[in-house]
């Protein structure tokens, strides 16, 4: 299981709660990162408001930038290890 802040509807902060997802398992080329550190940046901001961006929205977790540490790889990953430090933009 992991914690994840979820976005139940569009609006405000006050649509924002914490849940217990399952952990997703990554596919072929992927990886799996345990997330130390994430920002809301303002994209993130204008997909929440409901704003031209949301049309982005693919998942109800916002935050795309993040660092962390790879726990979990899938087939065909080559260019990392388990214990890697990772970042995503």
């Amino acid at each position: 299981m992991m914690k994840a802040i979820v976005l139940k509807k569009l609006g405000g902060v006050e649509n924002f709660t914490l849940a217990e997802l399952e952990k997703p398992s990554p596919g072929a080329g992927e990886v799996l990162i345990r997330i130390r550190a994430t920002a809301f940046n303002p994209i993130d901001y204008q997909m929440r408001q409901g704003g031209t961006e949301s049309k982005l929205l693919k998942s109800s977790i916002l935050g795309r930038e993040l660092s962390g540490e790879i726990v979990q790889m899938g087939e065909d990953v080559t260019d990392f290890t388990v214990g890697d430090q990772a970042t995503a933009t």
